[in-house]
């Protein structure tokens, strides 16, 4: 399993439809969430942030690529720090 699919499987696992209701309505564009909650956000990154940080800088990149591409960012690029250091193109 790559370890994209794991990420996406843990936070589909710590999604609260509820929550992630709220989120889309709290924004006034249109935004695609899991809705996990903060303290599950940040320990699904602290759990994957050293398996990340040991890979090289082109590998994170790519993570960050694919992630972005996904618009399900859900802050966990933020959270886990990959993005910096990282060039990640917005277009």
């Amino acid at each position: 399993m790559q370890l994209t699919d794991l990420v996406r499987e843990r936070l589909r696992a710590a999604a609260d439809e509820k929550f992630g209701e709220g989120q889309r309505r709290f924004f006034q564009h249109e935004v695609n969430t899991y809705g996990v909650r903060g303290p599950e956000l940040k320990a699904i990154a602290r759990n994957i942030s050293r398996e990340v940080k040991t890979r090289p800088l082109a590998a994170r990149n790519d993570l960050c690529t694919e992630f972005w591409k996904s618009g399900k960012l859900a802050g966990l690029l933020h959270h886990t720090g990959v993005s910096r250091g990282t060039v990640v193109s917005a277009k």
